[in-house]
């Protein structure tokens, strides 16, 4: 039964990650993720820093979820394989979701700053 110190190593990770994001967060008053503004004081451009945020809650939150579910959800937690396939495939939509959602804010970005994309 490895999928009990695993499952249990990465609820930690979960509680370490949220808890440094929503410290940060009141530490800086959510000035990271303000509209970036023109020349005239108009916001113009979608942050960028959504798209860092989107793609870490996506990869580290929802898809290390989804790829052990099956293990922690049927035989640690003994629910059926239809209740694990259930989560794996709403842990894998909303990581989908968050991974589209981030490619959409840098590609915003890029355009309204004239940057050519899939350039860094």
């Amino acid at each position: 039964m490895r999928a009990v110190p695993l499952s249990i190593a990465l609820r930690a990770n979960y509680i370490v990650f949220f808890a440094c994001l929503f410290s940060w967060f009141a530490y800086d008053k959510l000035n990271w993720f303000h509209a970036e503004k023109d020349g005239e004081g108009n916001a113009v451009v979608v942050s960028f820093n959504w798209h860092p945020l989107c793609m870490t809650i996506a990869f580290v939150l929802f898809m290390s979820e989804a790829s052990i579910s099956y293990r922690t959800w049927e035989q640690a937690h003994g629910y059926s394989h239809a209740a694990a396939k259930g989560v794996h495939s709403v842990s894998q939509t909303i990581a989908s979701v968050f991974l589209i959602l981030g490619l959409v804010v840098i590609f915003d970005n890029h355009e309204k700053k004239s940057i050519p994309h899939l350039y860094s």
